[in-house]
């Protein structure tokens, strides 16, 4: 068992060497393993581990803030991490995989430290049809049973959580009723605090139009048309101008 737990971080005994920043999953003797693709991430590596029997501080996995993880292979700002072999992680879902998080560092070879935001909400994704190319952050809804970019009138079905390049392709989506913050991509500058609306090609602004909804509370800044930003989302979308 741990000999000591404060907050995200405790120690406990590893069955074999780990590398620090690995992902780690606890076998049934209690002791920490190198996870695989296919395994939840208990914890991360805070150091090395040498030898079984070897007592290290593990950060749990699902504490808050932000995590390292080490990367496979090349991973873009915004990607969505998955679970890897050899305890690192990747922007490739292979067959088993776990969502991980969203990459906030860039990785430009294998074996790079990233910094990774652990989503909670990742377990809420859905795998949609696109009707068509879609930006990753916008907001969507359904029409004839595909995605399609949403406007200004429409509620928000949920937010694409990649770039879709073409009709037919899968779209991974968040939906807009999924707990906790959710990205948004705005149309206009936006201050932290500001209530957000829907606003025309998938947008959100802080300018309530005709017919437009309320999506949420900025928790972020945008500086800019164009800009991500993250909400709180309403626990009910009520109408805005009329």
């Amino acid at each position: 068992m741990s000999d000591y737990s404060e907050g995200r971080r405790i120690t406990m005994p590893v069955s074999e060497e780990i590398e620090r920043y690995r992902r780690t999953v606890l076998e049934a003797s209690g002791k920490l393993a190198l996870a695989e693709m296919t395994d939840r991430t208990f914890g991360i590596a805070w150091r090395k581990g040498f030898a079984d029997g070897d007592y290290i501080p593990v950060d749990l996995a699902g504490g808050q803030g932000t995590h390292y993880r080490i990367a496979s292979g090349a991973m873009a700002v915004n990607s969505i991490a998955y679970t890897a072999a050899a305890g690192k992680i990747s922007d490739v879902a292979g067959v088993g995989a776990h969502p991980e998080g969203l990459v906030l560092t860039p990785a430009n070879a294998d074996g790079d430290l990233v910094t990774i935001l652990p989503l909670a909400i990742l377990e809420h994704l859905l795998t949609l049809t696109a009707g068509g190319a879609i930006d990753q952050y916008l907001r969507t809804t359904l029409t004839a049973g595909k995605l399609e970019i949403a406007g200004l009138t429409d509620r928000t079905l949920g937010v694409v959580m990649q770039d879709i390049d073409a009709e037919d392709d899968p779209a991974l989506l968040l939906p807009a009723n999924a707990p906790g913050p959710q990205p948004r991509i705005a149309s206009k500058a936006i201050d932290i605090g500001d209530m957000t609306y829907t606003a025309a090609a998938g947008k959100i602004s802080d300018v309530a139009g005709v017919d437009s909804y309320e999506e949420g509370i900025a928790l972020t800044l945008a500086a800019a048309d164009e800009d991500p930003i993250w909400v709180l989302p309403l626990a009910t979308n009520h109408s805005g101008v009329t």
